[in-house]
């Protein structure tokens, strides 16, 4: 097998299964939702049947250009939504403000600013000053450096070894 062979997708073209260039058959789920694994070509029969998914078949010589159909497929099969900013109250805004903060959980934090931008903008937003007030938090909590690059304290071998590189670096000056 030298191609990659999308198997079968949700309409959504969110979850799919593929079999990679050795053979093995991998379910790939949204962002989130879990990582990818390798399942049996039992699941693409179950996903087909009974799950609502889509039989594909069409191979590929890369992963971006499965990717690529998988996008234009699921552009076609979803129509564009469009909605009414007007009329959206603070019930919508709170909803949204779940996907914002799960963008940001789950490392989406451009993705995050952008919606919390979106959202401000809203005529809702504007006319309340606690929902106002919210976005704008979120967007001073997107400012601040990621929480998981906070310098942490050296160990004791951490300090020992940059006590041996600082006494080498003084050898060689």
């Amino acid at each position: 097998m030298d191609r990659i062979t999308l198997m079968a997708m949700a309409p959504s073209g969110e979850t799919y299964l593929a079999r990679d260039r050795v053979g093995r058959i991998w379910l790939i789920q949204p962002l989130g939702a879990g990582e990818p694994e390798v399942v049996d070509a039992s699941v693409v029969d179950r996903a087909v049947a009974h799950g609502g998914f889509d039989k594909v078949e069409e191979a590929f010589d890369s992963w971006e250009a499965l990717d690529r159909f998988r996008q234009e497929r699921a552009a076609l099969a979803v129509p564009d939504v469009v909605v009414d900013r007007e009329r959206l109250d603070i019930d919508d805004v709170d909803e949204m403000l779940v996907v914002v903060r799960r963008w940001i959980d789950g490392s989406e934090p451009a993705r995050a600013r952008r919606a919390t931008i979106a959202l401000l903008r809203l005529p809702v937003a504007r006319a309340d000053a606690a929902i106002h007030e919210r976005l704008v938090v979120i967007l001073e909590e997107l400012d601040q450096p990621p929480r998981r690059f906070h310098s942490q304290p050296l160990t004791a071998d951490q300090r020992a070894a940059r006590n041996r590189w600082d006494a080498q670096e003084h050898l060689a000056a």
